[in-house]
């Protein structure tokens, strides 16, 4: 797990996180929800251990060490996938996922390979260069390479920016089923209500850089006292 407790981050004099206690458990489904400036983003990267505060931040491993994000160990099987894709612009998309399943153990690159390119639809674009594909294809790319670094912790920032609603659905099943396969944890960052209804789904909401609310679906339907769910309910399809 991932534990986060009395962490404060400020920016330009402004708390930007304050965070009493927040945990994400291995194996789990996380929607992080929220205003623009809420803090959505800051959170992920402080769990990344690329922005720094004051507070407890550490994970605890298999073996229930409590790592701390400057021990090397702390960031492996962390994965993180930003609105900017850092596709490298050398390699074609196989070679994208070729290189990465050999970072790791795997007795069979090739079928992994086959495995990652269907799951995203990319078959047909394997001999292609970055630079000649559409910005969906370029995001379902980045998503695949993640995807295949066997992540334990999977982390999300707005991934379906660049896909319509249709293709966000469709992707967004393929994620819960890979991550149902890998048992890695997803973090989400999203803007999207595709998958947030399951009830496997575990809903965070930063207003102002805190948490005001952690739970299920079904029970931030139940939730009045905040101005902002209150809206984000009236979105509802």
């Amino acid at each position: 797990m991932i534990c986060m407790q009395n962490y404060q981050l400020h920016k330009n004099t402004q708390f930007t996180l304050n965070i009493e206690e927040l945990i994400f458990r291995e194996g789990k489904k996380y929607f992080i929800i929220g205003a623009s400036g809420s803090g959505k983003s800051t959170l992920i990267r402080t769990c990344l251990g690329l922005d720094k505060g004051k507070g407890t931040l550490f994970r605890q491993n298999s073996s229930n060490e409590k790592l701390l994000p400057s021990d090397k160990e702390y960031k492996q099987g962390l994965m993180y996938l930003s609105q900017s894709f850092a596709l490298w612009e050398h390699l074609s998309v196989e070679e994208h996922l070729n290189f990465t399943l050999s970072q790791g153990k795997t007795l069979s690159r090739q079928k992994e390979t086959e495995h990652y390119l269907s799951l995203v639809n990319l078959a047909l674009q394997r001999i292609q260069k970055p630079h000649t594909l559409s910005g969906g294809e370029q995001q379902r790319l980045a998503l695949a390479r993640a995807l295949a670094s066997k992540p334990r912790y999977l982390f999300l920032d707005e991934p379906f920016a660049n896909i319509d609603i249709v293709q966000a659905d469709i992707f967004m099943k393929m994620l819960e089923k890979e991550q149902k396969r890998q048992q890695f944890s997803l973090i989400k960052v999203t803007h999207h209500f595709v998958g947030i209804k399951e009830n496997d789904s575990i809903i965070i909401v930063l207003e102002e850089g805190k948490v005001i609310f952690e739970g299920s679906y079904k029970e931030i339907l139940q939730k009045h006292d905040s101005q902002w769910i209150n809206k984000w309910k009236a979105l509802l399809p």
